[in-house]
């Protein structure tokens, strides 16, 4: 890898965040930071000496020693998990949770965000920042150590105002400031992104994207989202909108979906979607692990319908496949459920219609996140974030933890 270019500032600063974003994904020595980065084992060892000095990195104990089991063993270095603590708030059209991780991406509490169906967005947020501030109580966190909270929302978003557009079935999020009111409410800084964006995120940093440089990624629930994760970057397209995998149209002349565009993926494989269309006369067939057990005891019937599941995702995936070659597809959401049968039948379908196939491997993974994937992915774009930008090397103040619990609780309020 080539070395970062710029003014000596800038070079440090970008030197520092690769060395950061390794350390996101593995403990590891100095001598194979240099490797990978294409620097000198001494411009490492500065780089490290100043971020542990900090607090963000720290030494965690002895790797493998060299061929052969001689010579001294590496120090390994790791995120230090401490060192900061992020909110995430998950919004789905289904439920809503919030919760507290560490810099690593482990949550350490959450909690669900109670809500009647008529609710109004307001009412919602102000659930959710009294319950934030309880979790950061209960967690014996000093507010002032909370670096930012991350939001995840169905999309489309405006990242850059913080603005929901006009995610379909959420009329009433249509235009809605979450980030600035929320950001006034808690005093924090507040980033937001679209749900399926923030679940790539996470699978980047902390699934099986540690091991990926180019995936897809898939979540299949009420509705169908994804992200495109290309030479170990998130892509986004030119305003933020790119990837929206669940409004690419398997059928030309198919029905008109919500998002304005004819035939779309979400509107046939959607996991709602499918239940009306199979089970229309069948109120007790209400969701997707009820297929799969039902399909597990050899149900006709069901093992029909999560084949004909595989047929309408293969066929846009298949599409994404040949214009870009990942190296996977990593899916969530409720496909997750007992999912050897749904990957099996993903894989035999894409491998034998990709331009490719003959010529090199491809696989179809279940999502290797955490059973609290929302908060998760939700702190996940604070973290990507932290670790994007130049500001990772000044230590977070430990000041006194009441003031920010103050303001949070008040910010309850506000509304």
């Amino acid at each position: 890898m080539k070395h970062y270019a710029g003014n000596g500032a800038d070079m440090k600063a970008n030197n520092q965040n690769a060395i950061l974003n390794i350390l996101c994904q593995h403990d590891i020595s100095c001598t194979e930071i240099a490797r990978r980065l294409g620097l000198t084992r001494a411009s490492v060892s500065n780089h490290t000496n100043e971020l542990i000095s900090n607090g963000l990195v720290l030494e965690i104990g002895a790797g493998e020693s060299g061929k052969k089991g001689r010579g001294r063993k590496p120090t390994l270095l790791g995120i230090n998990q401490d060192y900061g603590y992020v909110g995430g708030l998950y919004i789905s059209r289904g439920a809503c949770f919030v919760g507290l991780t560490d810099m690593k991406g482990d949550v350490l509490i959450s909690a669900p965000v109670q809500r009647p169906a008529d609710a109004a967005p307001t009412e919602l947020l102000k659930s959710a920042v009294g319950i934030l501030s309880e979790l950061i109580i209960r967690a014996n966190v000093s507010g002032e150590r909370v670096i930012g909270l991350g939001v995840s929302v169905p999309g489309p978003v405006d990242t850059v105002n913080g603005i929901m557009l006009s995610p379909p079935d959420f009329k009433k999020w249509h235009n809605f400031p979450l980030t600035p009111l929320l950001s006034s409410m808690t005093g924090m800084n507040v980033l937001m992104e679209n749900n399926a964006t923030s679940l790539t995120l996470a699978e980047m940093r902390f699934g099986h994207g540690r091991d990926l440089h180019d995936f897809v990624y898939l979540v299949v629930d009420s509705g169908i989202g994804g992200g495109l994760v290309i030479g170990g970057k998130l892509f986004k397209g030119k305003n933020g909108f790119g990837s929206e995998i669940g409004h690419t149209s398997i059928m030309m002349n198919g029905r008109l979906c919500s998002c304005g565009n004819s035939g779309c993926l979400e509107r046939y494989a959607s996991i709602p979607v499918l239940l009306s269309e199979a089970f229309s006369n069948d109120e007790g067939m209400d969701s997707w692990r009820k297929i799969v057990d039902a399909a597990e005891n050899n149900d006709e019937h069901c093992l029909t319908v999560m084949d004909r599941e595989a047929e309408y995702l293969s066929t846009a995936l298949v599409d994404i496949i040949n214009v870009l070659e990942p190296e996977a597809v990593v899916f969530g959401g409720d496909l997750l459920y007992k999912p050897s049968l749904i990957t099996r039948l993903l894989h035999d379908r894409i491998k034998n219609r990709m331009i490719t196939r003959g010529y090199r491997d491809f696989r179809i993974l279940p999502s290797a996140l955490s059973d609290e994937t929302g908060v998760q992915a939700a702190a996940t774009v604070v973290l990507n974030d932290f670790f994007s930008r130049g500001e990772t090397t000044r230590p977070i103040p430990d000041p006194e933890p009441s003031s920010f619990l103050k303001k949070i609780t008040q910010g309850a309020a506000v509304l």
